[in-house]
């Protein structure tokens, strides 16, 4: 994953996904740590803590921008980007999103 050491330095699983949308990867957690001042780089099981990981997650959407796409109503792109422009991994899960977006909007309307 991006930014990752070779396989030895074992930043694979150190950077394994954490978070509420999953950070995965020693860029994204260096990214976020920087713009929310937290060194979850260097602690990276700070992602999965309950009191940050609503502020890391924001940060991380905010960082690539998806309320644009989310504004639009647009559910594939924000997968796509959510889990890195993985057209086979883009979708899965996408029609329980919509479903579970669609009963939320019921709901504050």
């Amino acid at each position: 994953r991006p930014g990752n050491g070779p396989a030895a330095s074992g930043d694979g699983w150190r950077f394994r996904g954490g978070g509420l949308i999953p950070l995965t990867g020693r860029d994204n957690y260096r990214l976020v740590g920087l713009r929310t001042g937290i060194a979850i780089e260097f602690s990276p099981d700070l992602a999965a803590d309950p009191s940050l990981a609503l502020l890391l997650a924001a940060n991380w959407w905010d960082a690539n921008s998806l309320n644009t796409c989310a504004d639009r109503g647009e559910s594939r792109a924000v997968s796509g980007i959510v889990n890195r422009g993985s057209p086979s991994k883009e979708a899965v899960g996408l029609d329980d999103r919509q479903m579970r977006k669609a009963r939320l909007w019921e709901m504050v309307r």
